[in-house]
């Protein structure tokens, strides 16, 4: 059966869907780059106007970055641009500095999704090196 809640993750996949498909499109270099990512971001902000008339009968919904970014876009872009960086370094190989900075990205964030974000960058960079993530995941007793 059909439910708001069903409807909105099936708009969250494709979202994804098209974020993805524009990276393989970069990556392929064979067709008209700036022509057809045009068209896959003509596509997503219409899954996201979509979306957006959801939020306003279901707030509840919505993902937590949007919420976190429209309590604090300053906070938001500042975690944003952290993130970018570590998962850049994650896939230069650079993973001692990954680690640092998924670590810096946790302690700066203290919650939420960049939480989330950090914490998976974390579990992956320790399944990689062979350590215990639980470990590498165990975080400072706040007092």
């Amino acid at each position: 059966m059909a439910t708001i809640e069903s409807l909105e993750g099936l708009l969250a996949e494709v979202a994804q869907c098209l974020d993805d498909a524009a990276g393989e499109l970069r990556e392929l270099g064979q067709l008209d780059a700036k022509q057809n990512l045009r068209r896959i971001g003509t596509a997503l902000n219409a899954v996201w106007e979509f979306r957006e008339n959801i939020y306003k009968l279901r707030p509840d919904l919505k993902p937590i970055f949007v919420t976190e970014y429209e309590a604090d876009h300053e906070r938001y872009d500042q975690l944003y641009e952290r993130s970018k960086e570590a998962h850049r370094l994650e896939c230069a190989g650079e993973f001692e500095r990954a680690s640092e900075a998924f670590f810096a990205l946790r302690a700066a964030a203290k919650r939420g999704y960049f939480c989330m974000e950090a914490e998976a960058g974390l579990f992956r960079l320790a399944e990689r090196a062979g350590t215990a993530a639980n470990k590498s995941l165990q975080r400072p007793r706040e007092g």
